[in-house]
């Protein structure tokens, strides 16, 4: 049984070679990550150009997503000039934009260069450094330094991110290197661009301009991590292609407790909008260094695939982790068997509720209603598609059955490696939609994923060609 959840792998030191990434694909690998934080651009071209090789020797729809940086704050230097420091409950910390100061004080001074980007830090306002292994609590403020007190963490080293939860960073959404990052990420044809530290719709359209300044086509994922994002969450999600449910620095802004039904509500509100949906960020963490998840980390996949996600994340596990092949191996096994739950909830998954599969359903749901088939009857779904728009309509309701998508744009096709249960396929669509048809059952036969006499419903537009088209159903058997 194929899995219908899909799995992004973050590429590293533990996953860059052509053997590994061949691997990884076989083991349930639909797209993988770039963090363009890290490593050049020499890096990231050539990996990119391996994972397109060994796809493309695997006969693999695998998409590539690049990960902005996005505004991002971190601390300098200390002043004592060490890479880390150990630090006691209570002790004062100078937090400064330059250490000038600190050569006439006893206490340690931490640079913070972009202090004054950040509005809203008032006494008691909480500093969280290395996604919250460090906590400062702001006992003074002063026009170019903070005065704090060590609320919580032994350990920080230098050069590492800073969250102040519900303060105002007054940075644009993309910083200069975004800017070249997203130039050189259009000229790769990555497929998808992950926006970081989203606030509001405004991000989104600042990225789609950049974008399409660039002439092209990728599609943006807004990265929700912060609170001001779930406050903003119904014009992002309308602006934006996808969502990822980033929970790490996610759990810094808000309580850590209710991240979890955070998580829930994205993802349903994904699903009623047909967005796809990822969830990130330490699912198998402990496979970093051990070959076996631990049972909580078993608990939290499940119960995000039964919730419905479009798409799991792999960061640490697969980049510098020990058990790589392992990590995927588990997360694909955990959510194929989960996938069954989603059949079982309060959502119908009849045929006939399928209305906005439709485009133009007031004139031609009435077909719907006259499809004389089960879903116990079919083996799956064929899918014409310009834009991805339709198919996405169909995989929000998670059907227990296969959505085989034809399409004749590449960069469609890929871009459709992110949604749930769909198996994208790149066929130049011919203006017969019934030409198309016996196009795809011929794919589908060659590929052993149909046999004699399988039926599958057919959802198709009259004028092919024309984006938002569908209009059409059919039930097709195969001779």
């Amino acid at each position: 049984m194929t899995k219908k959840t899909k799995i992004i792998a973050t590429i590293g030191p533990a996953s860059e070679s052509l053997e590994r990434i061949e691997i990884l694909i076989q083991s349930g690998v639909n797209l993988f990550r770039f963090n363009l934080k890290h490593n050049d651009y020499e890096w990231h071209k050539e990996v990119m150009a391996r994972v397109r090789k060994v796809a493309k020797g695997l006969n693999a729809n695998i998409g590539i997503l690049a990960d902005l940086q996005g505004p991002e704050l971190r601390i300098g230097q200390f002043s004592t000039g060490n890479p880390k420091e150990i630090f006691e409950i209570d002790q004062i910390v100078y937090i400064s934009k330059t250490l000038e100061n600190a050569k006439n004080r006893k206490e340690l001074t931490i640079e913070f260069p972009k202090l004054d980007l950040v509005d809203g830090l008032e006494k008691n306002s909480l500093i969280m450094i290395d996604d919250g292994k460090a906590v400062f609590r702001v006992l003074e403020v002063y026009p170019d330094e903070l005065k704090t007190s060590v609320e919580d963490g032994e350990i920080l080293g230098t050069k590492k991110s800073v969250t102040i939860p519900n303060a105002n960073i007054n940075v644009p959404t993309l910083m200069e290197k975004d800017l070249a990052d997203v130039e050189f990420s259009i000229k790769q044809k990555v497929d998808f661009l992950a926006l970081s530290f989203v606030r509001d719709s405004a991000d989104i359209k600042a990225l789609k301009d950049l974008i399409k300044e660039h002439n092209g086509n990728q599609q943006i994922i807004a990265k929700i991590e912060t609170a001001k994002a779930i406050e903003n969450m119904s014009e992002i999600i309308e602006e934006t292609d996808a969502v990822m449910v980033a929970r790490g620095d996610l759990g810094i802004e808000i309580p850590i407790e209710k991240v979890p039904s955070v998580q829930e509500y994205l993802i349903n509100l994904c699903r009623e909008k047909a967005k796809p949906v990822i969830v990130a960020t330490q699912m198998l963490l402990s496979m970093v260094e051990n070959p076996i998840p631990s049972r909580a980390e078993v608990s939290d996949i499940a119960h995000s695939v039964s919730q419905g996600t479009d798409c799991l994340m792999l960061s640490e596990e697969t980049t510098t982790g020990k058990h790589p092949v392992k990590a995927v191996g588990s997360m694909a096994k955990i959510a194929r068997y989960n996938e069954t739950r989603l059949y079982k909830g309060d959502i119908s998954y009849d045929i006939r509720n399928f209305e906005d599969v439709i485009i133009d359903s007031a004139k031609n749901f009435s077909q719907l209603k006259n499809v004389n088939v089960t879903d116990e009857e079919l083996v799956g779904y064929i899918v014409f598609t310009e834009s991805g728009k339709s198919a996405k309509l169909l995989s929000r309701y998670r059907p227990n059955l296969p959505i085989f998508v034809f399409t004749t744009h590449e960069h469609v096709y890929h871009q459709l490696s992110l949604s749930y249960g769909i198996t994208a396929f790149n066929l130049k669509l011919e203006k017969n939609p019934v030409t198309n048809i016996k196009h795809a059952l011929e794919i589908l036969r060659a590929n052993n994923m149909i046999t004699k006499s399988d039926k599958l419903l057919a959802i198709f537009g009259s004028n092919v060609g024309e984006p938002g088209g569908n209009n059409s159903l059919s039930v097709i058997e195969v001779d």
